[in-house]
C-alpha cells in the first residue's frame, strides 16, 4: 500500500480529499459574480497534467496522510483524483 498526503476539505455534509501535490493555491471567501455568492466558502486551485480547475469547499480541514488500498497511479491527461472520505 502506498501512503498519500491529502488535503481534506468539507463540502456539505461530506468530506473529500485531493492529493497535496495537485493543490497550487487556495482562495478564501470566494465570490463568483452577481448570480452566486458563496459567502465564506473557499476555492482550491488544482493543477494536473496542464489542466487547472477550482473546487469549491465549505471548510478546509487539514492535511492528512492515508494509506491507499488500491493503486493510485493514474496515467493520461486530465486525470484528477478526488477522494471521498
Amino acid at each position: 500500500m502506498k501512503k498519500v498526503q491529502l488535503l481534506i476539505f468539507k463540502y456539505g455534509a461530506a468530506k473529500y480529499g485531493v492529493p497535496v501535490e495537485y493543490v497550487k493555491g487556495i482562495i478564501g471567501n470566494t465570490k463568483l459574480g452577481k448570480l452566486s455568492d458563496l459567502g465564506r466558502q473557499s476555492s482550491l486551485l488544482i493543477y494536473v497534467d496542464g489542466i487547472q480547475i477550482a473546487i469549491i469547499a465549505d471548510e478546509i480541514i487539514k492535511i492528512s496522510e492515508l494509506e491507499a488500498k488500491q493503486p493510485t497511479s493514474v496515467t493520461g491527461q486530465g486525470n484528477f483524483q478526488i477522494w471521498r472520505l
